[in-house]
């Protein structure tokens, strides 16, 4: 969720400013909170949504391996990546989440 990345990053640049600075870049502080809380919550959605895409493309293939299961295997798919194959699709994600979210 982002609402507790956007709770925390808001007080803590509320926090970092003398008070009546805060007061007054309310807005940019919660713009910059909004945004960052964001890039936060797509690192954690971005290898999700590769595995949910991949099992609805191809249930027959990845349906019975689970979660862990089709994430290990779509990393596994290029050796050279590895891992970071699952975040091939994090700037699109980003781009939506800040724009959008």
């Amino acid at each position: 969720s982002v609402y507790p990345s956007y709770t925390f990053f808001k007080r803590f640049f509320t926090g970092a400013l003398e008070p009546a600075m805060a007061a007054v870049n309310g807005s940019n502080i919660s713009l910059l909170a909004g945004a960052l809380a964001a890039v936060i919550a797509s690192l954690g959605l971005t290898p999700l949504e590769a595995a949910r895409i991949r099992t609805v493309a191809e249930p027959e293939q990845y349906r019975t391996l689970g979660l862990s299961g089709t994430m290990a295997v779509i990393a596994a798919e290029n050796e050279e990546l590895g891992w970071r194959t699952l975040y091939a699709g994090l700037p699109s994600l980003l781009t939506r989440q800040v724009i959008f979210g």
